[in-house]
């Protein structure tokens, strides 16, 4: 970290570290109790394909973040999307959900 410092004469609190991560959007069931004995135990999960959506978060050494950016597989940004979601994220589109310069430019 010294000699990032030293080239680029940048304190801590300029340099932000990322971490990304997919989320999808069909869940899978979780543990299901039933009498014992019961022989037919049923869950009820969506059927269909699930589609994942990325979602970055930045932080830094002196404990400052940058409001997480949610990513969805789209081309075009609805306003449904961000609905009833944290009002300090940021949501943006991208046509593979990659991490790429797109989302970044808004």
């Amino acid at each position: 970290m010294q000699d990032v410092n030293a080239k680029y004469e940048k304190s801590p609190t300029k340099i932000y570290n990322s971490n990304e991560t997919g989320m999808g959007t069909v869940q899978e069931p979780g543990n299901i109790l039933a009498p014992k004995g019961q022989k037919s135990v049923g869950s009820v999960t969506c059927s269909e394909h699930g589609k994942n959506s990325t979602l970055i978060c930045f932080t830094n050494s002196a404990c400052r973040f940058i409001s997480p950016i949610i990513i969805f597989l789209r081309q075009i940004m609805s306003p449904v999307l961000p609905k009833d979601g944290p009002s300090v994220d940021i949501y943006a589109c991208s046509k593979n959900v990659w991490s790429n310069e797109e989302p970044f430019m808004d």
